[in-house]
């Protein structure tokens, strides 16, 4: 009976999809597994490598080739719907896991561990095309101590932690049971990698493994990689108010401090590129806040009311600031 299901979500990954599908195939592991690989109807010979595997390994991957493309989020969200096993683990097939005991050591832990609600490593970033981040190849994604040092990381925990906490969505192994599909209002709010990762900390605690065992290929063509500075920067905070509605606000002093390190991050990468950032663009990346001010306001407790409302018209003021302050350094 399998324990776990590896999910690999792929569309044009031709170039990049073998490493990823020997890389769980790889895996040394006393629980047995099974692996689904949701094809979204690429056209670059990637379905036919899938079916190449599928057929060399018919007891271990079961294929799920679409015939017309429905868009990663519809690709992702079967996917998981697809898992009937006690645990789940998604891979993007333009990335690998570059450990060969992941799973055991993440699902281990889980086992050991019931409070947890996912088990996550830390992941290595591998820029091949990606210009807004290309300072970043052979990085680390989780870099703060107090997570490094810690075993058991809680939301109260994270509280603490300004920023280097976040691990990535292909680094983790998740408790399936915990998945509410039918309640969610935004489908984002799971299948987001940011979202997600809070949403699993209102399930429960994260068990972290401070050992590279992912590896994330920013290739200038995923579905984040591929975007301009401002649409990313539109669809992060666009997913995380929205997940802030789905989740009444239950953990929002992490959300929102996420998005105050995301427009950080990028308005210092339009910095570095020694390029102003255009009225009309600052304008295009906080219309999306102010828009949905009266959305948030609906699932705030009275006490709330007054911070919370500042702090998209404080962000938008601090991000102002920060761009105005380094370009006049330029």
């Amino acid at each position: 009976m399998n324990i776990c299901t590896v999910l690999l979500i792929t569309y044009n990954h031709a170039p990049y999809i073998r490493k990823a599908i020997e890389s769980v195939l790889e895996q040394k592991t006393k629980y047995p597994f099974v692996i689904h690989i949701f094809d979204d109807a690429s056209n670059d010979g990637t379905s036919d490598i899938v079916r190449e595997y599928a057929e060399k390994y018919p007891e271990k991957i079961i294929p799920f080739i679409a015939e017309q493309n429905q868009g990663a989020q519809t690709n992702i969200w079967n996917a998981y719907k697809s898992v009937n096993t006690k645990y789940c683990a998604l891979l993007e097939c333009d990335d690998y896991w570059c450990d060969e005991n992941k799973l055991e050591l993440q699902i281990t832990a889980l086992e050991e561990h019931p409070e947890c609600s996912f088990c996550a490593c830390n992941t290595r970033l591998l820029n091949e095309g990606d210009k807004l981040r290309k300072n970043e190849d052979g990085t680390l994604l989780v870099i703060n101590k107090l997570v490094k040092n810690n075993k058991i990381i809680s939301k109260d925990l994270l509280l603490n932690v300004p920023f280097g906490y976040m691990n990535h969505i292909g680094s983790r192994v998740v408790r399936t049971a915990l998945i509410d599909f039918y309640s969610l209002k935004y489908k984002d709010s799971f299948l987001y990698d940011n979202c997600q990762f809070y949403y699993l900390l209102l399930k429960g605690d994260m068990y972290y493994i401070d050992k590279v065992m992912h590896c994330y290929v920013q290739t200038g063509h995923g579905s984040f990689s591929s975007l301009s500075l401002v649409k990313r920067m539109q669809n992060h905070i666009k997913y995380l108010i929205n997940f802030n509605e789905e989740t009444n606000l239950s953990i929002s002093e992490l959300v929102f401090k996420d998005m105050k390190n995301f427009l950080n991050y990028y308005s210092d990468i339009q910095i570095s590129l020694m390029k102003k950032v255009e009225t009309e663009d600052i304008k295009s990346i906080f219309d999306i806040i102010i828009a949905n001010i009266q959305n948030i306001k609906r699932y705030l407790l009275p006490r709330f009311v007054i911070d919370i409302i500042d702090i998209p018209f404080n962000l938008i003021k601090f991000v102002s600031r920060k761009i105005r302050k380094k370009g006049e350094n330029l």
